[in-house]
């Protein structure tokens, strides 16, 4: 429980420091939406990041490693 708390932490830190910009600065609804997308989409990129090695089979499989990148994927899922 602990550790999901820090996952889900961190990821509310960096989608704040991504959508929050974007969301202060003067733009129209769909500029807004669209930065946030985008952002959202680089979070998903970044934190899939390393199950990618493991399914393109460079490098060996870690069921911590593994664990912790579902984690973070299933927390992103609720956004």
């Amino acid at each position: 429980m602990f550790r999901k708390m820090i996952v889900l932490s961190a990821v509310v830190a960096v989608a704040a420091a991504l959508f929050g910009p974007a969301l202060a600065a003067g733009e129209s609804p769909e500029e807004k939406a669209m930065k946030a997308r985008q952002g959202y989409m680089k979070l998903i990129g970044w934190s899939s990041g390393p199950i990618w090695g493991l399914l393109e089979g460079t490098s060996k499989y870690d069921e911590a490693t593994a664990k912790k990148t579902g984690a973070a994927l299933k927390a992103l899922s609720g956004y």
